[in-house]
């Protein structure tokens, strides 16, 4: 019994740091050379990034630092022992893998939309099956879909429209024109994440 546990616990981190792969490769190769941004918490990272120049994994850990204090409080100790592994090990990925890769995979910027966006929902998808989190909009989303029948993906998407429509006030390297288009390219990530994360997750059962 000892034995099955530890390799049901074994298992559930391997999957969850196969998830957080996806999810930080989504972004260092496809989302942050296109300066998209999206997502909860690595979106405003993100963004902070575009302005500052700092690290996205630096700031994604210290806004989740105090994030995380919420989930341990409401979601109890097991949770947050998998999100502080998230965090941590989300923030170390980002970080190894930015300077790694310093140009778009994908030069089309729509393409890269799509397809970060969509490796980010299948990353997220693997780690909330693990009872895991990156932290973030996801420590806020899991707190709500507690007490209210909404799916996840639908309340991370209700938070990221703050945050992509904030890209266009920091991006003032770009003319206007240039700023909505990529606040547009944003959106584009924010729906395709949240449609991948709920088709994996419920199937194809729809909310009306």
């Amino acid at each position: 019994m000892v034995i099955r546990t530890i390799l049901h616990n074994v298992r559930t981190y391997v999957l969850m740091a196969l998830g957080l792969f996806i999810f930080s490769l989504a972004w260092t190769a496809f989302l942050l050379p296109h300066q998209i941004s999206g997502s909860g918490v690595s979106g405003l990272a993100a963004i902070i990034f575009y302005a500052t120049g700092i690290p996205m994994g630096y700031t994604y850990f210290a806004i989740n630092a105090v994030l995380v204090l919420i989930g341990l409080k409401v979601l109890g100790t097991g949770f947050g022992i998998k999100t502080i592994y998230g965090i941590l090990l989300a923030a170390a990925m980002l970080s190894i893998l930015q300077p790694l890769i310093p140009g778009a995979v994908v030069q089309e910027k729509f393409m890269s939309a799509l397809i970060g966006g969509g490796l980010c929902g299948v990353g997220l998808a693997i780690i909330f099956t693990q009872g895991g989190s990156t932290g973030g909009t996801d420590i806020i989303a899991m707190v709500v879909t507690k007490y209210r029948n909404i799916s996840l993906g639908r309340v991370i998407l209700y938070c990221d429209v703050i945050i992509i429509s904030s890209s266009y006030l920091i991006l003032t390297d770009l003319e206007p024109v240039q700023r909505v288009e990529t606040m547009v390219y944003g959106f584009v990530t924010m729906a395709v994440l949240s449609y991948t994360l709920d088709t994996i997750l419920s199937g194809n059962r729809q909310s009306v």
